[in-house]
């Protein structure tokens, strides 16, 4: 639902700001709602991504130190939305 909400806020500044800026700010508001739901930056003890039952995530960090492959979900979130805005969307 977070994400979905902020499909409009990223639709709207498409028009004022680059796709990277947007990527960020998706991120932002991504780490937001965990932090929200109490997780916690980490690298859980099975060396993945996350652990849901620890509240455990290795991306709660700023987005220039995510990997390329991070900031490309990111960046995906983007496009996607944008492409809505545009009516590309099927």
């Amino acid at each position: 639902i977070s994400s979905a909400d902020f499909n409009e806020v990223i639709t709207e500044l498409s028009d004022r700001s680059n796709s990277e800026k947007l990527a960020e700010l998706e991120h932002i508001r991504w780490c937001r709602f965990h932090y929200l739901n109490y997780w916690k930056q980490g690298v859980p003890d099975n060396g993945k991504i996350k652990d849901p039952k620890k509240r455990i995530h290795k991306n709660l960090m700023p987005y220039s130190e995510l990997s390329e492959d991070d900031k490309n979900k990111c960046r995906d979130i983007v496009y996607m939305a944008i492409k809505r805005k545009n009516g590309s969307w099927s």
